[in-house]
């Protein structure tokens, strides 16, 4: 049992570029003391880790129930789910279980990790390591090639025995250090040899990261690889109907369609944009409604059924509009705010948000550097006049009949 006189510290205070020595026994002693504990002692009750400021460093949100599955994410999260439930069952996986994550940045890869360390405490009696790689590396010496850092590798390697799983979030720093990588290769070999299991993750596929020794890539070309790929619509989708509804609000599928199509393919900038959005609703609650049945009326009344998915270059949707009101771009570009140049910007804003593949911040960066908060005022603006069936009805049906005769 912690004592109740010292909260948890996280890893990031433990571990730094140059840690104290102090800190460094602090840890290698609660790694001894792990090490201590004999498994046989009790057939009932199994030792677990007293390695706690590495496994405090747990998203406690991060789990398999909110993980997202779409095409670009299936496989990956099928081989680990499928993976750590094997840790459940009497007979446990006769051989060890090797498994590396790869993506770009902000995809997942994360998440199904801390999601696998979450699941192995609370279902296994399996003891488990996770260690953010940034925070391995700095605990290893920082790639120091000093005697303090060869004793502090060879040391980690023997006290980290106690585990049965090893989990590394990032694997990049690998190449920075021949010492960190035979101390690495060291845990590999004999977790495999002892049929333990590791999970690990990066940026880039094994054969990709630079600067590794052969036996560095011989040990990971065992693992088995698994990529995930960058977010589709699907998946978009997905994530947006998630964190809306978790954040209390409910959102027309037009609307989430238009911010995952305008949104690059990174989950942690769509997160950004769901928190932008969900301030901006939350201000006004009724303006989801408006806009997507406005938007929907607008769709039905259309001569062609293709407007609801032809998408255009913003510069296109400015130039024609700009014509359709007798303006210049330049002005729609200004911060002139006569009525008539208003009205046709703002028209212009709402077409590029329904019709291009621009985020909020994009097109208000076309429109002369404008405030992504700006584009969402305009949006609104128009659907509210749709809505009251306002002439600017026939404005938006013949731009955009006008975009599709033009492109």
């Amino acid at each position: 049992m912690a004592e109740k006189s010292e909260s948890l510290k996280p890893i990031s205070d433990l571990l730094r570029s140059d840690p104290p020595p102090k800190r460094n026994q602090e840890i290698d002693a609660k790694l001894s003391e792990a090490n201590s504990a004999d498994p046989q002692n009790s057939a009932e009750k199994t030792p677990k880790p007293s390695f706690k400021d590495f496994s405090n460093s747990l998203q406690p949100e991060w789990t398999f129930e909110t993980f997202i599955v779409s095409s670009s994410t299936r496989l990956a999260h099928a081989v680990t789910l499928t993976a750590v439930e094997k840790f459940t069952k009497e007979e446990k996986p006769e051989d060890s279980c090797f498994i590396y994550i790869h993506s770009d940045t902000g995809l997942g890869k994360s998440h199904l990790l801390h999601a696998t360390a979450h699941f192995i405490k609370t279902k296994t009696g399996l003891r488990v390591l996770f260690l953010n790689g940034e925070d391995l590396f700095a605990y290893l010496g920082g790639g120091s090639s000093s005697d303090n850092a060869l004793s502090q590798s060879e040391s980690f390697t023997k006290k980290i025995s106690h585990y049965d799983v090893l989990i590394i979030d990032g694997i990049r720093f690998l190449n920075r250090s021949n010492i960190i990588q035979d101390a690495f290769n060291k845990v590999v070999d004999s977790f495999l040899e002892e049929k333990k299991h590791i999970f690990l993750s990066g940026e880039v596929k094994p054969s990709s990261i630079e600067k590794l020794s052969d036996r560095t890539r011989s040990r990971l070309a065992q693992a088995s690889h698994n990529l995930i790929d960058p977010p589709d619509e699907e998946l978009k989708l997905k994530f947006l109907q998630f964190k809306t509804e978790a954040g209390g609000l409910q959102i027309s599928p037009n609307l989430l369609k238009a911010i995952a199509i305008g949104t690059r393919p990174d989950l942690r900038e769509l997160q950004a944009r769901v928190d932008e959005l969900l301030r901006a609703l939350t201000q006004s609650a009724e303006s989801d409604t408006k806009f997507s049945s406005s938007y929907d009326e607008l769709e039905d009344d259309s001569d062609s059924e293709e407007s609801q998915t032809s998408n255009f270059e913003v510069t296109a949707i400015m130039k024609v509009s700009a014509s359709h009101f007798g303006k210049k771009v330049s002005e729609l570009k200004s911060g002139k705010r006569d009525k008539s140049i208003v009205k046709a910007r703002q028209v212009a804003m709402y077409l590029c948000r329904m019709h291009s593949e621009r985020s909020f911040d994009e097109i208000g960066k076309a429109f002369g550097n404008r405030n992504h908060a700006t584009v969402i005022y305009a949006v609104n603006k128009i659907t509210d006049l749709i809505e009251d069936d306002n002439p600017i009805k026939s404005d938006l049906k013949i731009i955009l009949k006008n975009l599709k005769s033009e492109h």
